[in-house]
């Protein structure tokens, strides 16, 4: 989980990014390499 937010904090659409992510967490999609 942390070395996913890492590359978001790099990537140049982070907040686009972070918000995708928050959206599958928020819908209970699992990945397992979290």
């Amino acid at each position: 989980m942390k070395r996913n937010i890492v590359v978001f904090i790099n990537a140049p659409n982070t907040h686009d990014v972070l918000n995708a992510e928050k959206t599958k967490v928020t819908s209970g999609v699992q990945h397992s390499d979290w």
